[in-house]
């Protein structure tokens, strides 16, 4: 290979887990491995000189499936605890592997999951927009060298994907920007990209996740994401921005569950064609000009109201921020004449579905109307929910229309959920 970072060579070598790591090893159906690189000439690439690793440790999930169709490689990142050559310290958070290794997630998407544990003590961030320090080039090799060895399925190249937590999170970031279109999309969890680092080509695909407490942190974050977003879409990419209101730093653990996301994750290539159609929930980040032309009904702002304010700070975008852990939840009992409302940016027809209640189904309505608008002005109801015990009001809508609303009738009156609104 031309230099380190893009495949240099080297061997896979057997790892002697302990209990502990036996135990989860077995439980998650992962092998665990060291990649030892081959000896870097110090002098043709000086910042790879003798104290620099050459050696990191890794676990990694093979999917199980018959099909020898390639399948696309997940490369996961911990936090800043989770780092050294002990590989069971990967635990002190399991949603990631037993969302993605898990059986049924696995016949919808069969994927590899690729996690180098980083050693302690060395720099994984480059200044230099345009350069990578020599340990993130290491996580490459040995992420080459996983692609080299698998053959059973072979590794989709052009669907090579990337994720972290925290701190694991700018390594996710790391990875896409300083090498432009090598990775097909990424979710940084906890963690934001700087605007110097978004590449002018290539600027790949981000959906950004943190907790939202209300704070002034959080209010930077809710700043600097609209910023990424808009520069991530007018370079070519695509960027979408979720949050949930809680206090706790950890939301890694509702982000990976999130089905939406990996539909989301899955539906990208490098290469931009597309892997399949991505169709899911309108989000706040979407855009007419966004090249993911499949999304369903896209918004270009937040244009959602409610006749009575979200509680809790689940304002009414909430509902079509394209989470499945989001929802918009009224402050109060909706009376007769209450609503919630979305006006999408162009208009759209299609069949529409409208969730109602949380995911877990607390909160579905059980009576209640759905009308739509071309103009705002004239409304026409579609449909009810008084037929649907799951919470969901679902019709054909062959005729252009912009605005749609939701009208509970429930007596007494009670707080209104609004999960999802799908037009397709």
């Amino acid at each position: 290979m031309a230099r380190p970072g893009d495949g240099w060579p080297g061997r896979l070598e057997a790892y002697q887990p302990s209990p502990d790591l036996t135990f989860h090893m077995t439980t998650y159906g992962l092998t665990a491995l060291w990649f030892v690189r081959d000896e870097v000439d110090a002098q043709q690439f000086p910042q790879y000189g003798p104290k620099i690793p050459d050696r990191i440790p890794y676990l990694l999930y093979t999917p199980t499936t018959k099909d020898k169709k390639p399948a696309p490689l997940v490369l996961y990142f911990p936090g800043t605890g989770e780092q050294g050559e002990d590989l069971a310290r990967h635990f002190g958070q399991t949603t990631i592997f037993k969302k993605l290794t898990d059986p049924a997630f696995q016949k919808q998407n069969p994927c590899y999951l690729f996690a180098p544990m980083l050693p302690n003590g060395f720099p994984f961030f480059a200044i230099d927009p345009k350069s990578h320090m020599p340990l993130a080039a290491l996580v490459c090799d040995a992420m080459y060298a996983v692609i080299r060895d698998a053959n059973s399925p072979p590794v989709d190249t052009n669907r090579l994907y990337v994720t972290g937590l925290s701190f694991g999170g700018g390594a996710a970031i790391e990875m896409m920007t300083k090498w432009p279109g090598r990775f097909a999309a990424s979710v940084p969890v906890e963690n934001l990209p700087m605007l110097s680092a978004i590449p002018e080509n290539k600027p790949s695909n981000f959906w950004l996740i943190y907790n939202d407490d209300g704070g002034a942190q959080s209010a930077f974050f809710a700043s600097h994401t609209e910023e990424v977003r808009r520069l991530v879409l007018s370079r070519g990419g695509d960027c979408r921005v979720g949050s949930y209101r809680s206090s706790s730093h950890d939301s890694w653990s509702t982000a990976w569950q999130e089905d939406r996301v990996w539909e989301w994750v899955f539906s990208k290539t490098a290469d931009g064609q597309g892997a399949r159609p991505f169709l899911s929930a309108a989000t706040r980040v979407n855009t007419p000009n966004s090249p993911d032309r499949n999304v369903r009904a896209p918004l270009s702002a937040p244009l959602c109201s409610a006749s009575v304010p979200g509680a809790e700070g689940y304002e009414p975008e909430k509902a079509m921020d394209g989470l499945d852990g989001t929802y918009y939840m009224s402050g109060a009992p909706v009376l007769a004449g209450g609503f919630w409302q979305v006006a999408f940016s162009e208009p759209r027809r299609g069949r529409v579905v409208v969730y109602t209640g949380t995911q877990d189904g607390r909160g579905r309505l059980s009576n209640g109307q759905v009308e739509v608008s071309a103009d705002g002005n004239y409304w026409q109801r579609m449909g009810g929910f008084s037929t649907n015990k799951d919470g969901t009001c679902s019709f054909q809508r062959n005729m252009d229309f912009r605005f749609l609303r939701v009208l509970p009738q429930v007596s007494p009156p009670e707080v209104l959920i609004v999960r999802r609104v799908e037009v397709e």
